[in-house]
């Protein structure tokens, strides 16, 4: 066989299948070589070897050697000057590929470690700004998990005048290079391989770094995918930092929630970028039941076999028990909470017993010994009722009879009774707070649940009673908690009888004072409960927490309470003498029964919240008490009351708007919004209430004294509120809902104004807004003070045309729903057009749209269909609404009929075969009922079939001859 001969040179051959380690080896050795010079020549060379080693493929399994790497590193950083800015940057890259996450992972460390980070910290202090992504990614790599060996450089990097200060600025205009650098101080917070950290300080310190960013608004005319880029850096950096210290402050924890807040929605529709300074805690998750959280040590806890407890193995049995009950109550509660399968379980777990003796409850609450044993039968229990309207509402409670059988509606309402009697008892005795939390949490999930109306009256009078002295509760979290109480029971079957008896009681106004407690860990078990009950002894003046008294404000806040409060010392931050506190609050507690007098007593739920609404955080002395999320409670109280009980706040109304007009004002956008939503339903009410025929309905008058202060400033200014989306949307809605009567008596500065607003936001950024906007348009323009103004209603159809192409399906609905209303005033061939495109649109576009296209024909003349520009209209929309009628949701096909009833001549149906079209797709329709595929269009059903029976009916008598046949 004839030896190969090969062309290429002898020193050449075989070269191409050089491994990636014999060139990194070769490379190496060269530069390891190398002599600093100065010359051109040098620096080629140098740019050779690096471009070289640069291009192998370090993301294969590692095949460099560890000393070679880390001479080659180390001589690289004394070879290349800082002046070589383009061999700077691949020096950096050589650097991440041995050090960073490539497959080779060198380890670098002590004098080494030292000489690349002293080289990059230069190279960011000289080099231009064009190489700082790279040389600062590179000084990522070498912090990672390596912040405690370089604890010497940690004030050079991030102290008062640190190297990556001036790139976490909020003011650092290159979000990409900040990015960076954020990344380069978390790394310095992880833990080495060792388990060390950096010390505590500069923990805080980065900390503090990461906070700032976070809470930095978005710059204008940044692109949104870099500033989210940023945001999920820091994110990720805060949740490392996090993971290593739990050195935070508990006062910095409000507004580390609330950024977790703010971005947890990011991007939604209707979310803005609009950081808090805090969040205030909500009682939905206030308290754990876990008795590692817990401040404060219950009372039957130490009555606990304290022998038992005595020896190691005792206390092990204890707990091996307490965790063994936690996991038996939580799991009694996981399996199903849907309401229709949940619910035959309480049966068993409680037999009803005949009707003379109530069943017992399946879960007794206030028989348990341990605190975290009854905090979680309450979780249990809370479970169990939630969502069991259904199941519930078969329940009713008749006289007690001895009969041979007891109906299942009986023995139900009969334990639903048992149920509130366990709670009532437990709320009465209970003194942890923690557990008195629970329970009001496990009232205002059952409430909306019973059918009060069909059992007998009283359930509701003593769970008022029991709950109403926990308002002037010292936690602000109990009061919160009890306000939702309130709220249910002014929700469940409004209006009932006994709510409005209960709220109308009259009673002895015990003096409230705002107080602020001392941290929990602090206080005994005695100064948990801050009413005690009748008939038990006060507790002594030296065991109560210290209060403070609030301004004149808070002093006259009085709760009409039905248990007098006992025992409630209090003490100001002066030491003040008590005796001349009291004479001054009695003083003032009579000036405010005496002005009341003269007027219309409110109800007392409404006048404490009221005077809470009212109350400024800045009015409590010396006082942290976070009051915020207990005014935000009273308001959607209050919300609910106009809602279901407005007589309890119509004679109130001027005092309300004032309220309210300082509420729009606050800082706090919680309360801006809630505010806005109070407003929307009382305006909704006041609607009904003054085109209501009854004898003492609203005037016009008394509705248009509650808008004019509203509209004189606050309410403008909300909706001005750039920062605020869902404000902004919530304050067209109140406009919408001023209401003809009302809108006519107001002066005509206000109609422009209400005009104006209202135009400007059809065009504003978000589309939420957008759509708010449109659909206030599309009421205004059925009022009959506007109906003849034909500037406004050439602007509303333009706004309505915007409109209609939009991307967002709700606006395109609020669009066609307003061009709906705007057709009954005018009628031209633009709206033909838009309406045809519309009832081509998705069906909740379509049901409106096919109406608007049977207003505009029935506001055509006879004369005006032989004119060729309508015909083409009338022949299309003739089209659109036979199809209509066929398919579609039932809203399309009753809106397609109701269009067809319209023309009242047989010469408006077109020729024969056009009229024998149209009888086949109505006996089509009319076929089609039949068969309902989605049960929510059942109830549709019947008032379709109506339609189409008469509009036949109608066809049959005006048809000809002919056409019967």
């Amino acid at each position: 066989m004839a030896e190969e001969v090969s062309l290429r040179p002898q020193g050449q051959q075989r070269a191409f299948v050089q491994s990636d380690a014999d060139v990194f080896r070769r490379c190496t050795a060269k530069f390891l070589s190398l002599v600093p010079r100065e010359g051109e020549e040098f620096k080629i060379e140098l740019n050779i070897l690096l471009d070289e080693l640069n291009s192998l493929d370090y993301q294969t399994p590692k095949f460099v050697d560890e000393k070679l790497a880390v001479g080659l590193v180390c001589k690289a950083c004394e070879l290349v000057p800082l002046n070589y800015e383009l061999l700077v940057t691949k020096v950096c890259h050589l650097l991440r590929h041995l050090v960073g996450f490539s497959g080779q992972k060198v380890v670098i460390q002590g004098r080494s470690l030292e000489t690349c980070v002293e080289y990059v910290m230069r190279a960011v202090s000289v080099c231009r700004p064009w190489t700082l992504p790279d040389i600062l990614r590179t000084l990522a790599q070498l912090l990672y998990q390596r912040g405690p060996a370089v604890a010497m450089y940690l004030d050079q990097l991030i102290g008062p005048e640190g190297l990556l200060m001036q790139f976490v600025q909020p003011e650092y205009p290159d979000l990409d290079i900040k990015k960076v650098a954020i990344a380069c101080v978390y790394n310095l917070c992880l833990q080495s391989p060792e388990g060390q950290t950096i010390p505590d300080e500069y923990l805080r310190k980065v900390y503090t770094i990461l906070m700032a960013v976070l809470q930095t608004p978005k710059p204008e005319q940044v692109d949104d995918i870099l500033f989210a880029k940023l945001i999920l850096c820091t994110l990720q950096g805060m949740r490392n930092l996090l993971s290593v210290t739990t050195d935070i402050q508990p006062g910095s924890l409000g507004s580390l929630l609330a950024v977790c807040r703010v971005y947890m929605l990011y991007g939604l529709p209707g979310q803005t970028l609009q950081v808090p300074a805090t969040l205030y805690p909500t009682p939905v998750s206030q308290y754990d039941p876990s008795p590692k959280r817990a401040t404060t040590k219950d009372r039957d806890s130490d009555k606990e076999d304290t022998s038992a407890q005595s020896t190691p193995r005792g206390r092990r049995v204890k707990k091996k028990r307490q965790r063994k009950q936690q996991q038996t109550d939580q799991d009694t509660a996981k399996p199903d909470v849907r309401p229709m399968q949940n619910t035959p379980s309480w049966s068993p777990a409680g037999r009803a017993p005949p009707v003379s003796t109530p069943p017992r409850s399946p879960l007794k609450a206030h028989d348990r010994h341990r605190r975290e044993a009854r905090g979680n039968a309450l979780l249990v229990l809370s479970s169990l009722v939630d969502g069991s309207k259904q199941y519930l509402a078969a329940a009713e409670e008749t006289a007690p009879k001895q009969t041979a059988f007891t109906p299942y509606s009986v023995t139900l309402g009969s334990t639903v009774k048992e149920i509130h009697r366990c709670l009532l008892l437990a709320l009465a005795a209970e003194s942890n707070v923690h557990t008195l939390f629970y329970l009001l949490k496990c009232f205002a999930t059952l409430i909306p649940n019973v059918p009060y109306h069909r059992l007998q009256p009283g359930l509701i009078t003593k769970v008022v009673r029991q709950i109403r002295p926990l308002l002037s509760h010292k936690e602000y979290d109990i009061q919160v908690a009890s306000l939702t109480c309130f709220h249910s029971i002014l929700s469940v079957q409004a209006p009932l009888q006994e709510v409005t008896q209960v709220m109308k009681t009259v009673s002895s106004t015990p003096q409230v004072q705002a107080k602020v407690s001392q941290p929990p860990s602090a206080t005994s078990s005695q100064q948990l409960r801050t009413e005690p009950q009748q008939g038990t002894n006060p507790a002594k003046a030296g065991d109560h927490r210290e209060t403070v008294h609030v301004q004149e404000s808070v002093e006259k806040m009085n709760i009409n309470s039905s248990v007098e409060t006992t025992g409630q010392d209090s003490t100001t931050e002066g030491g003040a003498s008590s005796e001349s506190n009291k004479e001054e609050g009695n003083r003032e507690r009579t000036q405010i029964m005496e002005s009341e007098s003269e007027g219309v007593a409110k109800v007392w739920l409404l006048d404490w919240c009221l005077r809470m609404v009212s109350l400024r955080h800045a009015q409590v002395m010396g006082s942290t008490l976070p009051i915020i999320p207990v005014r935000t409670e009273a308001i959607q109280v209050m919300t609910q009351m106009a809602k279901g009980y407005f007589p309890f706040i119509r004679p109130h109304l001027a005092e309300l708007s004032q309220v309210f007009c300082g509420v729009l004002q606050e800082q706090n956008t919680a309360l801006q919004l809630q505010g806005g939503k109070f407003v929307e339903e009382v305006g909704a009410v006041l609607v009904k209430e003054v085109e209501s025929t009854a004898p003492e309905s609203l005037t016009d008058r008394e509705a248009a004294d509650f808008w004019v202060p509203l509209l004189s400033g606050p309410l403008p200014s909300a909706l001005q509120n750039l920062d605020h989306t869902l404000l902004r949307s919530c304050g067209c809605q109140c406009l919408a809902n001023t209401g003809a009567q009302v809108f006519q008596l107001l002066s005509t500065d206000k109609h422009i104004l209400c005009i104006t607003l209202l135009l400007g936001l059809t065009n504003d950024e978000e589309w939420s807004v957008r759509g708010a906007a449109v659909h206030a348009l599309g009421v205004y323009v059925l009022y009959p003070c506007l109906k003849e103004d034909i500037s406004f209603l050439a602007d509303v159809a333009q706004a309505c045309t915007l409109g209609l192409e939009e991307k967002n399906l709700s606006c395109r609905w609020k669009a066609a729903w307003s061009l709906g209303n705007l057709s009954n005033t005018i009628v031209s061939n633009n709206l033909f057009n838009l309406a045809l495109k519309g009832a081509a649109d998705h069906d909740k576009v379509k049901s409106n749209a096919v109406r608007t296209l049977g207003n505009l024909v029935r506001f055509l003349r006879p004369d005006a269909f032989d004119k060729i520009n309508f015909r083409q209209y009338v022949e299309q929309t003739a089209q659109v609404l036979t199809k209509c009628v066929k398919t579609g949701m039932a809203k399309v096909r009753i809106n397609a009929t109701l269009a067809l009833t319209v023309p009242t001549l047989r010469e408006h149906f077109g020729s024969k075969e056009q009229f024998s079209e149209l009888w086949g797709c109505l006996a089509d329709a009319l076929v089609g009922t039949e068969r309902v595929e989605d049960f929510s269009e059942f109830k549709y059903r019947d008032t379709l079939r109506e339609q189409l029976k008469s509009w036949s009916g109608r066809r049959t008598t005006s048809g000809s001859l002919q056409d019967n046949t």
